[in-house]
């Protein structure tokens, strides 16, 4: 990522008309990263018909994220609930 930094101009203003014709540039380097995650899924469903069920799922995790040249990140406890109809085959 390169980031320009300059000023603002003024409504009419040309850019050529800039006093500092040399604009600060900072660039910046993208550094690995991996991160894992584990999940706990469990649910209740009941069947409603003779080939549909209707339920709750849940899922519970954690995780952690590693970032090169840098500390260890935790994901601390996640979760989801969805309700869910399944035609069973």
């Amino acid at each position: 990522m390169v980031l320009i930094t300059g000023r603002y101009f003024e409504p009419g203003a040309h850019p050529s008309e800039q006093v500092d014709k040399n604009p600060v540039m900072e660039k910046y380097a993208a550094k690995t990263l991996a991160y894992t995650r584990l999940f706990v899924p469990f649910g209740v469903h009941y069947g409603v018909a003779d080939k549909w069920s209707v339920g709750l799922d849940f899922r519970l995790g954690i995780g952690a994220q590693f970032l090169a040249g840098a500390s260890t990140n935790f994901i601390k406890k996640t979760g989801m609930f969805a309700i869910g109809f399944t035609k069973r085959i």
